[in-house]
């Protein structure tokens, strides 16, 4: 289990995990996977890791609007760790709110809501 949570927080070149790049890539089936099988603090912990930009696998998706991933995020951790997530910002300051209305994803908005 140790080595689990140290593989998926491991950073590559630009400070992504495997969660960063699941997010990207829409890969929703293994992210539930690995979330299914960590705690909620651990969820929680491996949500919170930035990058090198300070965005947090959840910024991904909402930059993104894929509306999946971020439900199996979401659905990952408690309300109080929600609001958390939600209120983490990048490296210009933004949080995933802010992405979400940049690019115009009502269907993430709804999803957040």
């Amino acid at each position: 289990h140790s080595q689990l949570i140290r593989l998926i927080s491991y950073h590559d070149w630009d400070g992504a995990t495997a969660l960063h790049w699941y997010a990207d890539y829409r890969r929703n089936e293994v992210m539930m996977i690995i979330l299914d099988s960590v705690s909620e603090e651990e969820c929680y912990q491996l949500l919170s890791i930035t990058d090198r930009w300070r965005r947090t696998p959840l910024h991904r998706s909402c930059w993104g609007g894929d509306t999946e991933s971020l439900k199996v995020m979401l659905n990952h951790a408690n309300q109080d760790m929600r609001y958390s997530l939600l209120q983490m910002t990048g490296n210009i300051s933004n949080t995933p709110l802010h992405l979400v209305s940049y690019n115009g994803h009502a269907g993430v908005m709804k999803v957040i809501h």
